[in-house]
């Protein structure tokens, strides 16, 4: 008699490698390269079985028990989750494909199979180890990739990104690559600057820019539920270095499903848990619970990047229509507002988030104190205390050193600007830094390096 199949649970936590895909028994998760798969809830558990089976008969009965446990239904149910199998998995084998017909029996699995051991070396991820090394280091800078909506409605678009921008932008730990230095990189690879970061453009970004890795991901509808995928791949070599995915049923809970899968992936990628106890509010309680105002102020926010203020407006409005407690939606009009010259207006709305300060990530709180206390209040030294803490937890974070850098020299302390302004410099050579470090030279009468800094 054939041997049995294994119980699940001895090879639970298992991967497996055949020809271009890796599976990922524990999660029934399919990846092709750097790619997330989706496959249906019952086809995931008839390829686990298989692929465990790899060589071996794999009964009907078998197939059928393992996806429909105490379940009677039609064989037709199995033949065409083997045909959806098979349209995923046959164009990368050749002749007929890795899942064989045994005729009246049932189907064999024939595609060399090699298990990935939890503590083996694993193609694109790194050794596991009972203590792992943390995958990157607080020094280093991530590029955010676009999450690809596969789902055909549009409310994703850009939207799932934005989303995990501002989850992320809570973590000390990672520094994310900026939007100028995004747009530039494209700028030079001839491409325009809406060009998805995925694939092979997000490495080239990464290496143009010394990135370190990049994360993407996509989401994809399995039904009425949503599969999301989030991958973080080497800077270099495009392996995957860490990978997580999360279901949500329904909609309404994509969100809350995407913040789960982000918060996973900074503990892989080395954040510590403190960091993440601290740093990780959930994402319907520091930006918005809806999904149709997160889609408006993403617009807004890609209106700002490429046609500017007066352009994102309207959107940004639009998110505050929806969800009146939107945070950051009243914060990015202040600032549009403030660019426009508009400053009644963006006093309102920077009252307006200072109000609902509470409903932001740390970054985000303390900048919105700081701009409060700067437009509204006056009051530069409890504006220089928020920007304090900013940079305290945020030491890299360039918007922080320049703005503290600029309240010292309206104040008159030069030296103090002076050193704040260059740690800007390190992490940002925009124009108003250089123009303010050039007007602090000359204040401090070091009128030769006012003039480098000026050619600069």
């Amino acid at each position: 008699m054939p041997p049995e199949p294994p119980a699940l649970s001895a090879q639970a936590s298992a991967e497996y490698e055949f020809g271009p895909f890796r599976l990922d028994a524990e999660r029934r998760a399919l990846y092709r390269g750097a790619e997330f798969i989706a496959l249906t809830p019952k086809a995931a558990e008839m390829l686990v079985l298989l692929v465990q089976e790899a060589g071996r008969i794999v009964t009907k009965e078998q197939l059928l028990e393992r996806a429909w446990p105490g379940v009677v239904v039609e064989e037709g149910a199995l033949t065409n989750n083997i045909s959806a199998l098979r349209k995923v998995l046959d164009p990368a084998f050749p002749g007929e494909g890795p899942i064989g017909t045994v005729a009246r029996r049932g189907y064999r699995f024939s595609a060399p199979v090699r298990q990935l051991s939890p503590g083996a070396a694993q193609p694109g991820t790194a050794p596991a180890a009972s203590a792992p090394e943390p995958r990157i280091t607080d020094r280093d800078t991530i590029l955010l990739g676009d999450v690809e909506n596969k789902t055909g409605d549009a409310v994703f678009d850009g939207t799932l990104r934005q989303a995990l921008l501002l989850h992320l932008a809570q973590s000390p730990f990672l520094q994310i690559l900026s939007e100028r230095k995004v747009h530039a990189a494209l700028q030079m690879m001839q491409r325009p600057k809406d060009t998805p970061a995925v694939g092979e453009v997000a490495l080239e970004i990464c290496q143009r820019t010394g990135a370190r890795a990049a994360i993407t991901g996509a989401i994809f509808a399995l039904g009425d539920d949503y599969v999301i995928g989030l991958t973080a791949l080497d800077g270099d070599s495009g392996d995957i270095v860490v990978s997580e995915q999360a279901r949500a049923h329904g909609k309404d809970e994509v969100l809350k499903a995407l913040d789960g899968a982000a918060l996973s992936l900074r503990g892989k990628l080395g954040e510590s848990l403190a960091s993440l106890t601290r740093f990780s509010v959930a994402f319907d309680e520091v930006a918005t619970a809806s999904l149709e105002a997160l889609k408006a102020y993403t617009v807004g926010r890609r209106e700002w990047f490429e046609r500017g203020d007066a352009a994102a407006i309207p959107h940004q409005m639009r998110a505050i229509e929806l969800d009146p407690q939107f945070a950051s939606a009243y914060s990015a009009l202040a600032i549009a507002c403030t660019n426009m010259g508009q400053t009644v207006r963006a006093n309102e709305f920077i009252l307006k988030s200072y109000e609902l300060r509470d409903r932001v990530g740390e970054r985000e709180r303390t900048r919105i104190v700081a701009t409060y206390h700067h437009i509204v209040s006056g009051d530069l030294h409890r504006s220089l205390d928020a920007l304090s803490t900013w940079i305290r937890n945020y030491p890299r974070e360039a918007t922080a050193t320049t703005n503290a850098g600029s309240h010292y020299m309206t104040l008159g302390q030069w030296e103090k600007a002076f050193e704040l302004t260059e740690a800007a410099l390190q992490s940002e050579q925009t124009n108003i830094v250089y123009s303010n470090t050039a007007i602090i030279q000359m204040a401090l009468g070091r009128h030769d390096d006012a003039r480098r800094t000026l050619e600069t």
